[in-house]
């Protein structure tokens, strides 16, 4: 698998290292189209959710997602990225407290691709286009719960469940999913900065 990946922002030194390149503002280069998406019977406004990430330093505050209708373990998008990612996310699960690396099977290879963006880290495990682990954590030092947002090419597709602790790890994690080539995939968590993405290529 040919992954590349990109980072936006600064890597977090707690997150594991790779060769990184500043990669254009993701979310900038969407196309107009991808300003709204369906959200069940209602809409996400791409737009005000990217202005309002970037009026708060880099960080979705739970004041703003609530505002912008984001929520926990929810599906945003009608494409089948979204629609696989959704049903991974649930059957996947989530953690808190533990170096997700080390909660993974030991016959699972090395992340292909993996680095971070603030305290946010994103890393993917595959071949081809064919993904077996996506999995993003975040860094927290006092108690916080948050759930990590999952971007397809700019636009938010997908939350995954939230999680607590204290002093550690969050992460969710998606298993099995399939990409398009030249997918651009981004994480964020809500109320911690940083936003890692990464580009699949097979």
């Amino acid at each position: 698998m040919t992954l590349r990946m990109r980072i936006l922002g600064i890597a977090a030194a707690s997150c594991l290292a790779v060769a990184v390149a500043a990669l254009p503002n993701v979310a900038a280069a969407a196309p107009a189209s991808a300003t709204s998406q369906a959200n069940g019977g209602s809409t996400l406004n791409m737009t005000a959710i990217r202005a309002s990430i970037a009026s708060h330093n880099g960080t979705l505050t739970m004041a703003e997602a609530s505002r912008l209708g984001i929520k926990p373990n929810t599906q945003y998008a009608n494409t089948p990225l979204a629609a696989t990612l959704h049903r991974a996310l649930i059957k996947s699960g989530t953690g808190g407290g533990a170096d997700p690396a080390s909660i993974q099977p030991s016959t699972v290879r090395p992340m292909d691709a993996a680095g971070c963006a603030g305290k946010v880290c994103i890393g993917i495990t595959g071949k081809g286009l064919h993904v077996d682990s996506w999995i993003t954590s975040a860094d927290v030092s006092a108690y916080q719960c948050s759930f990590g947002g999952f971007w397809e090419d700019g636009g938010l597709i997908d939350t995954g469940p939230e999680v607590c602790d204290s002093n550690g790890v969050l992460w969710n994690q998606a298993l099995d999913v399939d990409f398009s080539e030249d997918t651009h995939v981004c994480n964020s968590w809500l109320n911690i900065s940083g936003k890692p993405c990464e580009e699949v290529h097979s």
